[in-house]
């Protein structure tokens, strides 16, 4: 979501644009990411299921995909990403997978958004 605090004057020499983001757009990142790793029709979920990631896998995904931070600056990006996944977490669309400390698997409530 973009906030725009005044309109744009096309002679100013800066403009500032203040971004925000929300549980909306990580529950959008979530469904991207979920129909991304189960195809086409979801013909892949068993696969989406078994998936593990850590969350460099995961930050790095969002980093570099167009829908997400691609297109801002690090360490910016980086550290966008860090939230993304913390709150993904914190609303239940990853689990921490129980025998493998680190790594972390979608939950069926993320596997719903296809």
């Amino acid at each position: 979501m973009i906030e725009r605090r005044n309109s744009i004057n096309p002679c100013s020499n800066v403009i500032t644009i203040t971004f925000s983001y929300s549980r909306a757009d990580v529950k959008q990142w979530t469904r991207i990411f979920v129909r991304e790793v189960s195809g086409r029709d979801g013909i892949l979920e068993d696969e989406a299921r078994r998936i593990t990631m850590t969350e460099l896998d995961l930050t790095r995904w969002l980093r570099s995909h167009p829908a997400a931070f691609y297109s801002i600056e690090e360490p910016w990006a980086f550290q966008l990403a860090r939230w993304a996944f913390a709150q993904a977490v914190k609303l239940g669309y990853l689990a921490e997978v129980e025998d493998k400390p680190g790594f972390y698997c979608l939950t069926a409530k993320a596997l719903k958004l296809q």
